[in-house]
């Protein structure tokens, strides 16, 4: 039976992620942050020894922040901006690779769904909702917030 999925995995998963690949550092948010009228959601289902879904949510500006970061061009290219959502997708992505591994072990068996993205209100965000099983809110940079999920069935 896999241990309980737990805030500082998320925190540390999702922060290692920013951090190593996009060269963003985060810490647990203290206060909130203001909302920028929408946020860029990605989700992504996984089935194994445990089954559900992790959302990851992020300001519009710091997904193009992000694709930029990731794509080693300047954030005001066109590129940056066309490649955001999918850049969310992909942090979404490397951060349930290495979360299912450190949760149920590195020999459990699982399946995780393509990742997909939308650009949604704030007060729609999965990410945000007390129905999840466990999430984290982090301060991006000091000025971005991100919002990391998981819910499991």
């Amino acid at each position: 039976m896999a241990p309980e999925i737990t805030q500082e995995q998320l925190e540390s998963t999702v922060g290692k992620v920013l951090q190593d690949a996009a060269f963003v550092f985060t810490e647990p948010l203290e206060d909130d942050l203001p909302d920028e009228g929408e946020v860029v959601q990605a989700t992504l289902e996984f089935t194994g020894s445990k089954d559900g879904r992790l959302v990851f949510s992020v300001p519009p500006t710091f997904a193009i922040e992000l694709a930029a970061n990731l794509l080693g061009i300047e954030a005001d290219d066109p590129t940056a901006t066309s490649q955001k959502n999918d850049a969310v997708g992909e942090t979404l992505n490397i951060v349930a690779g290495i979360l299912m591994e450190s949760w149920l072990g590195a020999d459990a068996q699982y399946n995780l769904s393509p990742p997909t993205t939308r650009t949604i209100p704030p007060a729609d965000t999965e990410a945000r909702s007390d129905e999840a099983t466990c999430r984290t809110s982090l301060a991006a940079d000091d000025e971005y917030r991100v919002d990391l999920a998981i819910f499991v069935s």
